[in-house]
């Protein structure tokens, strides 16, 4: 199981080198670039959720109806994030979070 688990590490830890040296080249720009969608790609509305979940804010995104008049209910992480998680904080923010705070 040990050998599993490195194996995995192992494919996942160039992956986090890459984001890493990706996010150092983060502008202010950039950030406010993402903010300006309307509607995010869905890809950056799924990583938004995950910066929201690492950085502690889950349980303040509101939970709101899918669809008008609907009684399943998503959290929007997109509009939390608009407001909470896309200024200047959030570089500083990521390069504070260490791999060890994932476990």
């Amino acid at each position: 199981m040990s050998d599993n688990c490195q194996a995995d590490l192992d494919k996942v830890m160039p992956l986090l080198d890459e984001a890493s040296k990706a996010l150092e080249n983060l502008s202010s720009d950039d950030i406010n670039t993402i903010k300006s969608y309307k509607d995010p790609p869905a890809n950056m509305n799924k990583v938004l959720e995950g910066i929201c979940i690492a950085l502690g804010h889950e349980k303040k995104v509101k939970w709101e109806p899918k669809e008008r008049g609907s009684f399943e209910k998503i959290q929007d992480f997109w509009a939390y994030s608009k407001k909470f998680i896309l200024n200047s904080k959030l570089k500083p923010a990521i390069l504070e979070y260490t791999p060890e705070k994932i476990l």
